[in-house]
């Protein structure tokens, strides 16, 4: 008897174990095909970007041809009689002030292509020599659409990077969310920021826009939890901080997050700036989350 039931209860732990590893190698595969996906889109855009820059060709130099030295004119001998010279051309009257001359921003031609596939894609992320490059989704009227959706909006378990917050490209402050998947894909790798040579051999984050480029200089690097409404008045709670447009809540949450970084940059932004958060998963604790904060170069 004793047996019978050992044999019933190894068979049963042999299913079991039969059923977790097809479950892992088919949840394995499925990352991988979304992996895949995600790179083919970055490779349009590059490819896109490559042609792009190959098309624009300086413009030839052409040397001026030298022009012949007009002849003094005489001064008159009655001073009366002297007149002002012709002008060819009379200065225009109400010129167009600068400010409504400039032509409406248009799409950066290689995200073209891309943002007509999706038009919940509202810019690009990327990090030179890291694996972070991916399009950024926006949808207003769901924000965590994207949280388990790919580009071409089937179901991704590691779904897409995204902003959760009421935004547009005016914006004083975007915060981007993304998983953080142990294959290393979207923000399975942010967490290398928390070590300060890794920072600073990375200290720069494109993030573009539909319409405008832009890098950032990585300001912190923290570790931090997603809290209940009570506990939100008694710690920091990055999320909270959106909408940077009040000059207080600026460089309030400038001050918290350069306390709470795990090292310093020499960085600090002031007023006026554009500030960029990553944030994602982290089970150093429960709702755990690693946030990485830069602020936008200007020149």
């Amino acid at each position: 008897m004793k047996r019978t039931i050992r044999r019933i209860f190894m068979v049963l732990l042999a299913l079991i174990a039969g059923i977790y590893i097809s479950l892992t190698f088919r949840e394995i595969a499925q990352y991988r095909r979304e992996d895949r996906a995600n790179k083919a889109v970055a490779r349009q855009v590059r490819e896109q970007r490559e042609a792009a820059l190959a098309s624009v060709t300086p413009r030839p130099t052409a040397t001026p041809e030298p022009t012949a030295t007009p002849e003094p004119t005489a001064a008159p001998e009655n001073p009366d009689d002297w007149e002002p010279p012709e002008t060819t051309e009379p200065p225009a009257e109400n010129p167009v002030p600068e400010w409504i001359a400039q032509p409406e921003p248009t799409v950066i031609p290689w995200y073209g292509p891309a943002s007509e596939q999706n038009s919940d894609m509202v810019g690009w992320l990327s990090i030179d020599g890291t694996n972070i490059d991916y399009p950024v989704m926006y949808t207003p009227y769901n924000q965590d659409e994207y949280l388990h959706l790919g580009f071409d909006k089937s179901y991704a378990g590691s779904g897409s990077l995204f902003i959760a917050v009421p935004w547009d490209e005016s914006t004083n402050h975007t915060i981007i969310y993304g998983h953080n998947m142990y294959d290393g894909s979207m923000f399975g790798n942010l967490y290398q920021y928390a070590d300060y040579t890794y920072a600073m051999a990375h200290p720069v984050i494109r993030f573009d826009t539909l319409r405008e480029e832009g890098l950032y200089e990585v300001v912190a690097a923290f570790f931090t939890q997603v809290h209940s409404v009570e506990e939100e008045r008694l710690v920091f709670s990055f999320y909270l901080f959106a909408d940077l447009s009040d000059p207080s809540d600026f460089e309030t949450y400038v001050t918290h997050v350069k306390y709470e970084s795990v090292f310093d940059t020499g960085v600090t932004p002031q007023w006026g700036d554009r500030l960029l958060t990553l944030s994602t998963c982290d089970y150093h604790s429960e709702d755990g989350r690693f946030v990485v904060v830069a602020r936008r170069i200007t020149y």
